[in-house]
């Protein structure tokens, strides 16, 4: 963390950094301190979920809301300017389409994240997680943690998001 940066952000915004980051130490943890493994959208989604729903904990946000906003802002890119899941699979290629989709990457990640979470719940995701500890096999991974492939979950995904 920036401590400089860190320091001047109002207390909700540090809440929510810290616990995005320490969700990164757990899903580091629970893939048996292998990093990059698993599937980055799946890592930074799931991980500003968490930070959400902290601070819906503490009444400084509600997941209703977020997830309306994050809707609303993905729906205003428009498609083209809207990545794929199965391109923002690496550390690298998240980089890359930072730089070109801006906000719109960390939106349809969460919402990606908060989709999966709502169909099959925290304890597939922190299955999915644990699979890393032994296999680094992505797309098995993903099978057998939320019973589709990721190809299917981002077809059904987009199809919900578009409608």
């Amino acid at each position: 963390l920036n401590g400089a940066k860190f320091g001047a952000m109002p207390p909700a915004e540090r809440v929510a950094m810290l616990a995005h980051e320490m969700t990164h130490c757990v899903q580091y943890e629970l893939g048996g301190g292998r990093r990059g493994a698993s599937d980055q959208w799946l890592r930074e989604g799931f991980a500003d979920w968490l930070a959400i729903r902290v601070l819906e904990h503490l009444d400084a946000a509600s997941l209703a809301e977020i997830r309306r906003d994050r809707r609303r802002l993905v729906r205003a890119a428009g498609r083209s300017r809207t990545p794929r899941l199965g391109d923002l699979a690496t550390f690298p290629e998240w980089v890359r389409a930072g730089e070109r989709y801006g906000d719109t990457l960390y939106a349809v990640a969460f919402l990606a994240a908060d989709a999966l979470l709502e169909r099959h719940g925290m304890p597939a995701v922190v299955a999915y997680f644990k699979r890393f500890a032994t296999s680094g096999d992505r797309a098995g991974n993903f099978r057998a943690a939320f019973g589709r492939d990721l190809e299917e979950f981002e077809r059904t995904f987009f199809a919900a998001l578009w409608r």
